[in-house]
């Protein structure tokens, strides 16, 4: 008992315990508290001599901490001190507090996680890959010095910027292991069990006798878990705690190519992400579906003997994918070959034939990977040819013109896939989904309507009427023909509703994607009660399976917002409209474009109050944004200044409000999709006349 009380009495043990930052340690004078990590707690402090700088001292939280609390964090101290590496956090110098307490000193990074410094900045899908290349670097020379991380995930990945450059340095090796010898002479057990971070185990890591045995292959999981939701957006199987059974479980499965689980975002969920990415949605799904797909899958195989055997060994393959050369987690096919001359030597191809080759390549792997027999092989290879039969025929060598346009090729595409892989129906509906969804893209509807409905027929009479696939072709559907006939889409939602409900499950967020797809038909219908209950529903699911500020939650917040307006019930309108605001902003900046789009629902919803000040500030904001991200002379540029010239308008501000509807009908004048805008426009200029 007075033990007990001594120690409590002391006042750097009472400052730690409490979580309160002491005065000093050794003589570096502490600033703040900024948070824990591993066993310790660590602070922020400033050195004044031999040098003047700021640190981070880490301290064992607890003078009651366990014993093997105590080893864990020394042998941490041990690891650092290994390691001297530009991209790992560097250790100055280690010892004991007066109090007998460890500690250690580290250089203080001022950072965040390698994926929030991604998305803050919008690097990039290239970008990302180069600052990862760091990561491997840090991991590989940890690997050399016989260190094995075991806890690699974004979090423990942080991004500086050194002189303008933005810089990767791995952190909190609380959990490292040494491969040669134990880091320390332990003189309580540390166990062999389940240590990391669930999502991130390799699955070694989580189950059998291997756990005992983890090498460096499990950092390179874990490597590859980061490198899949640095690219997608996430990662599959991340979630904030995972039971034991669970864990297991995660083990035991498959993992999800990088495009199939981006597939699994719709509507503005993937704007969202791929907007991240300095990208369109279509663009970031050919990206995934590259050789980046093979590259992941090996780094994250759930046999570690199949796994790249080192760190080096991942970064020399996104080395070669960055450098347009076969990467070595697929063989070079002829396809491949073709593929990698064209992006090498640009003058002789044109680039819109890449596109649509890496648009529709994709079904190789997945046509593989869903059958896993020699029938899908055969069909993969009839593929392959089709594509390189559609790209040679193209070619200024082959007759074809010097300029292809990027709809000309679909449409080619789209002839030379009639009467042909009749026998492989599964390998041609892919041809005929992909095709025509890019034809969407185009702005040619008739015919991506046609494929479309050849594609659905295919997958329904091969796969069954409840296929997910089907589900996906139905999705594309029912999001185009609404533009045309409200009814129509309707049918092809609820159908995918329904299947997706059937196969997925009730709280499966593709789910809850198809929901508010067919909630915002419903408003458009102005059924409001009905829509309301899809959005709920869809916001339910998603707040259950997402972390609170996922884009995502804030998309199904601003439908809501969206709808309450429609109906005239503002006070709800404002609630959900303004939090969405709220987690845009707190994710992306208030100059972002994804904030941009609730500056634009608010507007709206000001001008139906008539809240004239109130929208044109809104509006403002949006157009900054718009002009900024698209360009002054888009046609979405010229929409927004038609929503402000009517907050002018109805301001008395006639002469302000005629000039901005000047400048903007020309640039709508000839856009197909925007004729209702350059109508409202013209009617305005002749309801105010000068």
């Amino acid at each position: 008992m007075s033990d007990d009380t001594t120690f409590r009495n002391r006042p750097y043990v009472s400052h730690v315990s409490a979580g309160a930052a002491p005065q000093q340690i050794g003589p570096y004078r502490i600033l703040r508290s900024i948070g824990e990590g591993g066993m310790g707690s660590v602070f922020l402090a400033e050195q004044d001599a031999p040098v003047r700088r700021k640190v981070a001292v880490k301290v064992i939280r607890s003078p009651f901490s366990r014993a093997e609390d105590r080893i864990r964090f020394q042998g941490e101290q041990q690891a650092m001190a290994r390691l001297q590496h530009p991209n790992v956090a560097q250790m100055f110098e280690a010892g004991t507090t007066a109090e007998g307490y460890p500690f250690f000193v580290m250089e203080w990074l001022d950072g965040e996680s390698i994926v929030d410094y991604c998305d803050h900045n919008s690097l990039s899908v290239d970008e990302r890959l180069s600052l990862f290349l760091g990561v491997c670097d840090g991991v590989q020379h940890a690997h050399q010095k016989a260190i094995v991380h075991r806890d690699l995930k974004p979090s423990n990945i942080l991004v500086v910027e050194i002189d303008g450059r933005p810089v990767a340095k791995i952190i909190d090796f609380g959990v490292a292991k040494a491969l040669d010898a134990p880091l320390v002479e332990a003189t309580a057990p540390t166990g062999d069990g389940i240590v990391g971070t669930p999502a991130y185990l390799s699955p070694e890591a989580v189950t059998g006798a291997q756990r005992a045995d983890l090498d460096t292959r499990a950092d390179v999981y874990a490597l590859g878990c980061v490198l899949y939701k640095l690219l997608a957006g996430k990662q599959p199987f991340e979630t904030e705690e995972l039971l034991f059974d669970r864990m297991v479980r995660i083990a035991q499965s498959e993992v999800p190519t990088p495009a199939q689980f981006f597939a699994g975002f719709e509507g503005e969920e993937r704007e969202t992400v791929a907007t991240r990415r300095a990208t369109s949605p279509a663009a970031l799904d050919r990206i995934l579906r590259s050789d980046l797909e093979p590259i992941i899958l090996k780094a994250m195989a759930r046999d570690r003997d199949e796994r790249y055997g080192s760190a080096s060994g991942l970064q020399a393959d996104i080395r070669r994918y960055l450098a347009h050369e076969p990467v070595e987690a697929s063989s070079p096919s002829t396809f491949d070959r073709v593929r990698k001359f064209a992006v090498r030597h640009r003058s002789a191809v044109a680039a819109t034939l890449l596109i649509v080759i890496a648009l529709v390549g994709g079904i190789v792997a997945r046509t593989i990977e869903a059958r896993r027999a020699k029938a899908a092989q055969a069909q993969a290879e009839l593929v392959t040819n089709f594509l390189i039969d559609l790209f040679n025929d193209s070619m200024p060598w082959n007759g074809g013109s010097n300029e292809v346009s990027m709809h000309d090729l679909l449409r080619a595409g789209a002839k030379r896939i009639e009467g042909r892989l009749e026998d492989v129906p599964l390998a041609r509906a892919q041809i005929l989904n992909s095709i025509g969804s890019a034809l969407l893209h185009q702005g040619d509807d008739e015919l991506a309507y046609k494929l479309l409905r050849d594609a659905l027929e295919l997958r329904r009479r091969e796969l069954g009427a409840d296929d997910p696939l089907v589900a996906s072709t139905l999705v594309e559907l029912g999001v185009m023909r609404q533009r045309y006939d409200l009814a129509e889409g309707e049918r092809y939602l609820r159908e995918a509703v329904r299947i997706r409900e059937k196969i997925l499950g009730p709280d499966d967020v593709w789910l809850a994607n198809s929901l508010a797809d067919l909630a915002d038909i419903r408003r458009r219908q102005k059924a409001f009660g009905d829509g309301e209950q899809m959005l709920l529903r869809s916001l339910a699911i998603r707040r259950k399976a997402l972390p609170p500020d996922d884009p995502s939650i804030a998309a199904s917040l601003s439908g809501l917002g969206q709808l309450y307006r429609d109906w005239r019930k503002f006070d709800l309108a404002e609630k959900n409209l303004f939090e969405a605001l709220a987690i845009r902003t707190k994710v992306f900046g208030p100059d972002h474009y994804v904030t941009s789009r609730s500056y634009d629902s608010i507007s709206m919803l000001r001008a139906m109050q008539k809240r004239w000040p109130e929208a044109e500030d809104f509006l403002r904001r949006d157009l900054a944004i718009v002009e900024r991200v698209r360009g002054p002379e888009h046609k979405y540029a010229a929409w927004v200044r038609v929503d402000l010239a009517e907050t002018l308008l109805a301001q008395n501000r006639v002469a302000e409000g005629r000039e901005m509807l000047v400048q903007a009908l020309p640039k709508l004048e000839h856009a197909a999709d925007l004729q209702d805008v350059y109508k409202r426009g013209n009617a305005l200029l002749r309801r105010y006349p000068e």
